[in-house]
């Protein structure tokens, strides 16, 4: 593979993977994006339901309050009636009347010279001293309410209107000194981040009384309210009876009022609910001090406009971040798994081609190498054949050179075609194994009638170093033709890069360890580069670049000795020493205890 089809192979793999981590990047991101969207809908579908259920409900409380008669909310002495019979008189004359108003405080009306009327609060009716003293109670809590105080709404003419209504209220027979102002409920402020969301993004009916007409000859202008920094809420309404002008209403207090109303979203807070949807009541954007104001992460779902007859006063409702279910979470996953899978793919595809063209410069090197392998030892063979017949050999002494050449070429020869048959038989079910036991005796003949001759045609000397005891049972079930081509392809691979060497020597050792009988390969060369190391058995490998080798050999020797050895189940390993290297083979002893 030239170094051109290197590079485009690499520039292709790396924009495949890129468009292919781009493409999984854009599709989490918008999986996630809609999901995020589905649930953010799901809860501003659910919250806005919950919203106008409420506002509904308060609709309805404060149509039942305006079409109320004017004449129950103020008292009148009656001569002769019983406090009992009176109490039944009116609906909101009791203690505790049974109205549908939540963190209701009690009813009260403002006649003329500001005088505070309270229908629960008669004058002149003889009651028993504990009733008299829960009626005080609540007196002197309306008053309260309402005494020292201001609207939340910082607009002035709110501010105004309140003064003129409330400022200057008396109550007959009670001392104002005896009442205790309530605490001051402070605002909280939004976060800039929320403050900068919180526009109005979706409108909800507001509530906008019309008025009334309560009698032929009085007439109901709309509810009104004011929000306190007491912590209470006024609504009241102005009465025209007969050319007089009455201040008519309740008070509630804010907190049970609008927990109760939107006790679907102002939930407690001890249930941490993280995926429900959240409502802050603002007043001029500001949160009410009774409830929580969101957190600086949370995302605004919608916000109603001004809800009438409130001043100022709106409906945030807001959302953590969601959590993603884990179905949706598992489907992101499987995105990026499918990526990763795909990704995955191309770099085996990438690796699987670098190893293809690899192989193919190798197998072209490798019929080159052949070609050379086998023309040599055959032209040589020709070369004597002929000096032979031509009589040139004309002493015996090189005659038996001669024959000498003869001889070692051609075996070479046959040992060079014998591992490319057997190369090309595996795989194909043409080449099987036929296993037998062999003692150690056996095994050291095999070593030293097919060992011996070859390294010592090449010039080398042979060393056998015998480590095994002499009452070790030793049995090893091989093939003997399988294991002898294993050793020769060693040995030959040693004897090519050792003829250089300074000690010009192979040395095998045999050992027994453990269950395994172990025989060492060593030579003398420059051994193998640990980069090189881990394909000198890949098939057609040479360490050597093919232009300038000077070594010869078709990188299929050691190739074939693994494939030899796995299909026996020996374990072959290469390790270098200083100097050259070894080849360890660990062959299973049967008769090992």
């Amino acid at each position: 593979m030239t170094k051109s089809e290197r590079t485009r192979l690499r520039v292709g793999t790396a924009i495949a993977t890129f468009s292919t981590v781009l493409v999984g990047i854009l599709i989490v991101a918008i999986l996630h994006s809609q999901f995020h969207k589905s649930l953010m809908e799901s809860r501003a579908s659910l919250a806005k339901k919950s919203v106008a259920t409420a506002l509904e409900e308060f609709q309805e409380i404060l149509e039942q309050e305006s079409k109320r008669p004017f004449t129950e909310y103020g008292h009148s002495n009656f001569s002769g009636v019983s406090a009992k019979s009176f109490l039944n008189f009116s609906n909101i004359s009791s203690v505790d009347p049974s109205v549908r108003i939540p963190g209701l405080v009690g009813f009260f009306q403002i006649a003329e010279k500001k005088k505070l009327e309270l229908p629960f609060f008669p004058e002149g009716l003889s009651t028993d001293k504990q009733d008299r003293d829960k009626r005080q109670a609540l007196a002197r809590k309306i008053f309260g309410s309402v005494y020292k105080t201001r609207p939340i709404n910082s607009n002035s003419n709110t501010q105004d209107r309140f003064r003129q209504i409330f400022n200057g209220i008396w109550l007959p027979t009670f001392d104002a000194t005896d009442v205790i102002t309530p605490k001051f409920v402070p605002t909280k402020k939004l976060s800039p981040k929320m403050l900068k969301a919180v526009s109005p993004i979706e409108k909800i009916e507001d509530l906008n009384p019309q008025s009334k007409s309560l009698s032929s000859n009085s007439q109901a202008l709309p509810i009104q309210s004011f929000v306190l920094e007491s912590g209470y809420l006024v609504f009241f309404r102005n009465v025209l009876h007969r050319n007089r002008l009455l201040t008519q209403g309740f008070i509630v207090e804010q907190k049970p009022f609008f927990s109760s109303l939107f006790r679907d979203l102002l939930d407690d807070p001890k249930r941490k609910n993280e995926n429900a949807a959240r409502l802050t009541v603002l007043i001029e954007d500001q949160a009410l001090g009774f409830f929580p104001s969101p957190a600086s992460d949370d995302i605004p779902l919608f916000q109603t406009n001004e809800l009438l007859p409130f001043e100022g006063l709106s409906l945030l409702v807001s959302s953590p971040k969601p959590r993603l279910p884990i179905i949706q979470i598992a489907a992101l996953a499987s995105v990026v798994l499918i990526v990763l899978i795909i990704i995955g793919a191309i770099l085996l595809l990438y690796r699987t081609a670098i190893h293809q063209l690899e192989l193919s410069e190798r197998q072209a090197a490798f019929v080159s190498s052949v070609s050379h392998e086998l023309r040599t030892p055959i032209t040589a063979i020709r070369m004597h054949g002929e000096l032979l017949k031509a009589g040139w050999a004309d002493t015996q002494a090189s005659k038996e050179s001669s024959y000498d050449y003869i001889l070692k070429e051609s075996e070479r020869l046959s040992r060079l075609i014998e591992n490319v048959l057997r190369y090309a038989r595996i795989g194909r079910d043409s080449d099987p194994l036929s296993s037998e036991r062999i003692s150690y005796n056996d095994l050291k003949l095999l070593l030293t009638e097919k060992i011996s001759p070859i390294v010592a045609q090449s010039g080398l000397v042979l060393e056998v170093n015998d480590y095994i005891r002499p009452d070790t049972h030793i049995e090893i079930e091989v093939d003997r033709d399988a294991l002898t081509q294993i050793l020769i392809n060693i040995v030959d691979n040693s004897i090519k890069f050792s003829r250089l060497s300074d000690q010009k020597k192979i040395v095998i050792s045999i050992q027994s360890v453990e269950k395994f009988v172990v025989i060492g390969l060593r030579d003398f060369g420059p051994g193998i580069s640990a980069e090189n190391g881990s394909k000198v058995f890949d098939l057609f490998y040479r360490a050597e670049d093919e232009l300038t080798r000077t070594t010869p050999g078709t990188g299929l020797g050691l190739a074939l000795v693994r494939s030899l050895s796995d299909r026996m189940g020996i374990s072959v390993q290469f390790e270098n020493r200083e100097p050259g290297c070894e080849f360890i083979l660990k062959i299973e002893n049967y008769l090992a205890d």
